[in-house]
């Protein structure tokens, strides 16, 4: 949760990694 989530939005980087939103907590 650091450069992967800085190119794109956080909804972008939440469907990337898993497509739940409680990945965007962690």
């Amino acid at each position: 949760m650091g450069p992967l989530h800085w190119p794109l939005p956080p909804n972008t980087h939440c469907l990337a990694p898993r497509p739940r939103p409680s990945a965007t907590g962690r």
